[in-house]
């Protein structure tokens, strides 16, 4: 505690809020945090899982909206027109 009191009288904010810090890690005040994140398919839950399906297959529709909308209007070109995507999409 004496080292957290020193940095305060001398403003050294980082090192009197370190000091405390370990202090409270000392004495038990702050649990461990043991949260793994789910690296494989399988370990992902199942709701987790059909959640990241639905986006993907919605995604996917989307695209697929978006090929047809562009092959319809290159259908209603007069012969030989052509457009050129400059958008990068």
């Amino acid at each position: 505690m004496d080292n957290a009191q020193k940095a305060k009288q001398n403003q050294a904010w980082s090192a009197s809020n370190r000091a405390l810090e370990l202090l409270g890690r000392e004495l038990g005040m702050f649990g461990e945090r043991s949260f793994q994140m789910p690296t494989r398919w399988e370990e992902l839950p199942e709701s987790i899982q059909a959640e990241i399906i639905e986006n993907l297959n919605a995604r996917v529709q989307a695209l697929e909206a978006e090929e047809r909308a562009k092959l319809e209007a290159q259908k209603q070109l007069p012969a030989g027109e052509q457009t050129v995507d400059v958008t990068g999409d």
